[in-house]
């Protein structure tokens, strides 16, 4: 499984400071704290060691693994809420989206409804990758937070994409984009396609193309994460997407040598959905 090394301290700042007032303020442990969204990207490309910056944010993603709706409840009556989407809060001057997630909060599972939401917020997936998240020291403080290892933020964003691609959203494009550039420039990764079994199988299935072999690895490590309802339900719902306006949006700016030919790009989506096919 591809891991990132340590990040570069000025991308944590803003999550340090919401967590050190998350626990602060509602009792909530920074180890309870899953970073995902645009600022797991930034720390993962960080981790990574690449020079590019991704897209900035002055919005951050918090998914909470709590044991019930108690635990929750002080966020509720702590910050003011921002927006009207019932899981965003102002935390000072920082907009903050909160996704509380856990089998006691999941009905159905994958599904919850935080006061004083009255539809449900999908957190499919969340639980498995929280699971196998990397821990993130924050500093001055020295908590601990989880991030989704690579392949983690990439399920993520793949059910995303599933759930958003249906109202035409395309944000997760670009995002999805970065992941399989992560596994296509990584030496770790090539490492592995040409010194271990099931990498030489990959190259194998792919015609020794290296970068589709990279992304095919990618799609195995998503899918040896999810949990087999998630994974079935993921594999539907990618099944059914338009996997041409994902093609249309699927661009990467530090990957120009397959981003900017839509064919390539269709081959790697295809290979990045084939441990859902």
């Amino acid at each position: 499984m591809l891991t990132f090394g340590t990040p570069d301290p000025r991308v944590l700042d803003v999550v340090g400071t919401v967590v050190e007032r998350l626990e602060q303020d509602t009792g909530v442990p920074p180890s309870a704290v899953m970073v995902v969204g645009a600022h797991a990207r930034n720390i993962i490309h960080s981790g990574l060691k690449h020079s590019t910056s991704p897209r900035a944010t002055d919005d951050v993603d918090l998914a909470l693994a709590l044991s019930g709706w108690d635990a929750y409840l002080p966020v509720t009556t702590t910050f003011p809420r921002s927006g009207d989407s019932d899981i965003r809060y102002r935390v000072g001057d920082i907009h903050v989206d909160f996704m509380p997630f856990g089998p006691a909060l999941e009905d159905p599972p994958g599904v919850v409804t935080p006061p004083p939401r009255k539809e449900g917020w999908t957190v499919a997936g969340f639980q498995d990758v929280y699971g196998c998240a990397q821990d993130v020291r924050l500093m001055p403080q020295g908590d601990t937070v989880r991030v989704p290892s690579p392949a983690g933020y990439t399920a993520l964003k793949l059910r995303s994409w599933a759930d958003r691609a249906i109202r035409h959203d395309i944000k997760d494009a670009r995002d999805l984009a970065l992941a399989c550039h992560w596994y296509s420039e990584s030496d770790v990764v090539h490492d592995e396609l040409y010194s271990t079994p099931h990498g030489k199988k990959l190259l194998e299935d792919h015609g020794f193309d290296q970068d589709l072999a990279a992304v095919g690895l990618l799609s195995a490590q998503v899918a040896s994460i999810l949990s087999d309802p998630v994974k079935t339900d993921l594999a539907t719902d990618l099944r059914g997407s338009d996997r041409d306006l994902l093609a249309r949006e699927f661009t990467n700016a530090s990957a120009l040598h397959w981003s900017e030919d839509r064919s390539r790009r269709r081959s790697i989506i295809d290979t990045l959905f084939s441990a859902f096919a």
